[in-house]
This record gives C-alpha cells, structure tokens and sequence, in this order.
C-alpha cells in the first residue's frame, strides 16, 4: 500500500483548517482533491479524491491520521483503489503541500520515493 510518513510538528488537524484542493494535469492523468473531512478527535482527515487516467476515473479517500511522530498519509483501505501512477502522484503533492507547510517538516518514510525523486510534486 503506498504511504508516506511526515515527521515534524504538522498537524492534520491544521492541514484541515487551511485545506485548498489540489488540481493537477500531467499528460492524459487527471488528479484533484474535491473536499475534506476531520473526525471529531480532530485526528484524522479524510480527502475526498478523484483521479482520471486514460478517460477512467476511479474515486477514492486518502486518509491523513496524526502520530506522535507526525503524519501517516495513505489511501483509505475501505475505497482501495487501483494503485497507478496517477495515485501515487496525488499522494506525493499532498505530502508535499504537508511538509512545504513548516520549514521543519521532513520526509521520515516512503515506498513512493522515486516520484519524489522525479519531478512530480
């Protein structure tokens, strides 16, 4: 399952709060988060995701849940969808729009490395 973990002093809960939806265009790949929603506990947000590739969207959550670490960032187990390129790539602008949040907010742990590598947040 891709994931990415944000170590630092983010907060899900201050990511919710300035929350701006991403739209991203890269060749025939669509990706855009619509809407987000934070539990009552204030934390875990759930996004509300669309991604479009080759004229098949496939809609899905990626969950943000706080640690005492910092921030887990996954796909929702429950929506699972297909793991493209297209996903990964979502998932790597919103870990990118976490740690460009706090200039002390690093990368700790991923399996998507090589789209932060490349040129795709």
């Amino acid at each position: 399952m891709p994931h990415v973990i944000i170590a630092g002093p983010c907060r899900v809960a201050s990511y919710y709060d300035s929350f701006e939806p991403l739209s991203k265009t890269d060749g025939n790949s669509i990706q855009k988060t619509r809407s987000c929603f934070i539990n009552s506990d204030r934390d875990e947000v759930l996004m509300d995701c669309i991604v479009v590739e080759g004229g098949r969207p496939q809609n899905f959550f990626v969950s943000l849940l706080q640690r005492e670490d910092g921030i887990l960032v996954r796909l929702l187990p429950l929506t699972d969808p297909e793991k493209t390129d297209g996903i990964r790539r979502l998932l790597v602008a919103i870990s990118s729009q976490i740690i460009d949040s706090h200039p002390d907010n690093v990368l700790s742990h991923t399996n998507l490395q090589t789209y932060f590598d490349g040129d795709f947040s």
